[in-house]
Order: C-alpha cells, then structure tokens, then sequence
C-alpha cells in the first residue's frame, strides 16, 4: 500500500509531461475562463514574489526568492493537471455529478492569497506614498489605466459576438446544395488527410483554402465573417503593444 501511495504521487508529477492536453480555449466561454484564471493566477504568483521582498526588504539575491520560485513552479505541476482534469470532467458531467478540485490546486490558491493578505498587513510606507503620487482613486496613472480599458473593453465586445452573435452557430447549412458540397468536402478530407497514429486531420493551409473556395459564396460570407470577428482579438492587444513601445512606467 505504501509503494502504490508513492507511485501515484510520481505519476502526480510526471503525468502533465506525458499526457497530451487539449485545452480547446476558444470552444466555449467556460473554457475561456478557465484557462485565463491560470493567468491570472501566474501573475498573482509574480506579482506577490514582488510584494514580499519590498515589504520585508529582503533582497533580490537572497535565497528565499529562489526557494520560492522553485517551490511555486513544483506545486503548479500537479495544479495544472488537475484543473484541466477539473475542466474536463465538469463539461463532461454537465451538472450530473458533483465535480471538485485538487488538493494541489487548494494549496496554491491558500499559498497565493495568504501571501497577499501579508503583504497588505505590511504593506511598505514608500510604496504607499509613490501610489498616492498618482492622483486618482484606482491608483493607476491614465496613460497606464485607458490602454488597459480599451484592450478590456474590445476584449469584451469580441466574446459577445463571438460566443452570442456571430459565432460557429452562424454557418449553418440552409439549402440542399450547400449541405452537399460540405460532406464531399468532408469526405474527401476524412480519406485523404486522416492519419491513424495520432488520430487527428491535419489539414494543410492550401487544401484549406482550396475547400472555401469550393463553397457556396453565401457559406463563404459566413466563414469570413467568424474570421473577421477572430481578428478583432488581434487589434484588442495593440494598445498593450503600445505601452511596451513607448517604455511605460508605473508612476
């Protein structure tokens, strides 16, 4: 019993090397926000690091800041796997059983936030003063705080109309014709493109473009049009380029 307690502890920790993960971040709202919480968690882990040693002064070289580097990126192994585990099964359940996390996932979310609370209890009087420099109550300089909120709200208005108004729903197949040429279509590409070993179609980007120009052009419309709404995604990050580019600072 003992060595089957350590071997599923080592499988813990090797199985997110070995396990192929498709996290599918763009197949719904739900598994969107799952994977940017795991953002926003990573950037939690940084930001605190940074918190903990201007509040307790520790310096830059100092071993602790390894130890702890070290130790969050061991615990986010396991963590990774069984929130996707997580993912998985709630959207495979549906409601139809009770789905819950990881002890590896409790750990690191008690380990983030008990850090911050510390590091809000002794907060350091220089950084209370630099924030009090800016001069509005979010305490975030404008030229800082209006990129931010255009790259939100274009973020925003992406996921409307991706997930409500325009998304994959919008290719529906009207006439008989239309429904024709995508099972040849698909047919074609089961036959020719489907590999056995892992399987999975991979379709080349000129077969690709060689079966939309085979489409109806009422279908071609609806698929530029999904592709268009995608590249907003694109034009949503530039301010935050824009802020790099021009070598922004806090205060």
């Amino acid at each position: 019993m003992e060595r089957e307690s350590v071997n599923a502890k080592f499988l813990m920790y090797v199985s997110p090397f070995t396990t192929r993960y498709e996290w599918k971040i763009f197949k719904s709202p739900w598994r969107l926000l799952c994977v940017l919480a795991i953002g926003f968690f990573m950037v939690m882990v940084e930001l605190n690091q940074f918190l903990i040693i201007n509040s307790f002064g520790i310096p830059n070289t100092s071993q602790f800041v390894v130890l702890r580097l070290v130790m969050a990126g061991l615990l986010s192994v396991p963590a990774i796997a069984e929130w996707y585990d997580y993912v998985e099964d709630v959207e495979k359940m549906s409601g139809r059983k009770e789905v819950r996390l990881g002890p590896s996932i409790w750990i690191m979310v008690c380990m983030i936030f008990v850090e911050l609370a510390v590091t809000i209890k002794f907060f350091p009087n220089h950084m209370r003063d630099s924030l009090d420099k800016v001069g509005n109550p979010m305490y975030i300089p404008y030229n800082v705080l209006i990129p931010h909120l255009i790259t939100l709200a274009l973020v925003s208005l992406w996921a409307v109309l991706r997930y409500k108004v325009i998304g994959y729903n919008t290719i529906e197949l009207a006439t008989d014709k239309e429904q024709e040429v995508m099972t040849n279509i698909v047919s074609k590409t089961n036959k020719t493109l489907f590999s056995q070993n892992d399987q999975e179609m991979r379709v080349t980007k000129r077969k690709r473009f060689s079966n939309f120009m085979k489409l109806p052009f009422v279908l071609q419309r609806k698929v530029l049009m999904v592709e268009l709404v995608d590249l907003l995604l694109f034009f949503a990050f530039l301010p935050m380029c824009y802020l790099f580019y021009i070598g922004w600072k806090w205060v």
